[in-house]
């Protein structure tokens, strides 16, 4: 199973399917679902006149809440790259997390908002 992060959401809405992700081939890989956080980064920066194709986008999706595991660890994954010297994304964090919690392969475009090597990062072993 996969959780596709916002921006690789965000790439498919706005039109560009022949980008580096493609959701038609990840779909033939396995199921695909994705966070409320995400939901909530997608629909912070929607259109009006794309906010009917992004809602049907999103409801097509498993959605996995933020529960207090993923809480938990989120918080320990953003203390533990502050304590490095490393400053991430809070959102990316509990991203990262529901991932781990779940056993999932995180899909995002940007891979350096999840440098976590335990989380299983589609596309890194291209990079």
């Amino acid at each position: 199973m996969f959780l596709l992060d916002s921006d690789v959401l965000i790439w498919h809405l706005r039109g560009k399917p022949h980008g580096p992700v493609q959701l038609s081939s990840l779909l033939d890989e396995g199921l695909l679902c994705t966070s409320t956080l995400v939901w909530f980064e997608v629909l912070r920066g929607v259109f009006p006149h794309e906010r009917s194709a992004t809602l049907a986008l999103l409801d097509a999706l498993e959605s996995i809440d933020v529960d207090t595991h993923v809480a938990d660890l989120g918080g320990t994954l953003w203390k533990t790259y502050r304590e490095r010297g490393r400053e991430l994304g809070a959102v990316d964090c509990l991203i990262a997390a529901t991932a781990l919690q779940h056993d999932l392969t995180l899909v995002p475009l940007n891979l350096k908002n999840f440098p976590m090597p335990e989380l299983r990062v589609y596309g890194r072993e291209l990079n």
